[in-house]
């Protein structure tokens, strides 16, 4: 997932930062990402990554969530026409034994379809 990879990011950014600045001699510590954001660059420390890291992960399990519940929706959803489909066709089969041929609501029967 892509949010393991940016949590694999985090983790080396900060043992970057954990190391002595004689160590990493080309960089200067703490570590800061240049960004454009809103047409400015702005610096991104590893706490602003880490934020909106967070942010990500529980936008993210929203999703995840939200995509749970549709599929049981349309589980529901399809056990329900599933139930209604029974009971029309039911009532087709009384109504048409019940009926005179020809009675106007024999003409209001719905036609069932295989979807």
């Amino acid at each position: 997932m892509f949010v393991a990879a940016l949590e694999d990011i985090a983790d080396v950014w900060g043992r970057v930062n954990a190391l002595p600045q004689a160590s990493v001699p080309a960089a200067r510590l703490p570590l800061k990402i240049p960004l454009t954001e809103n047409n400015a660059l702005v610096s991104l420390t590893l706490e602003q990554f880490n934020a909106r890291l967070a942010a990500l992960r529980t936008a993210a399990q929203a999703l995840t969530q939200a995509e749970d519940a549709v599929t049981v929706g349309i589980g529901t959803r399809d056990g329900l026409h599933d139930q209604a489909a029974a009971v029309v066709k039911d009532y087709g089969i009384v109504a048409r034994s019940v009926l005179p041929e020809g009675h106007p609501l024999l003409k209001t029967i719905p036609t069932l379809t295989g979807g």
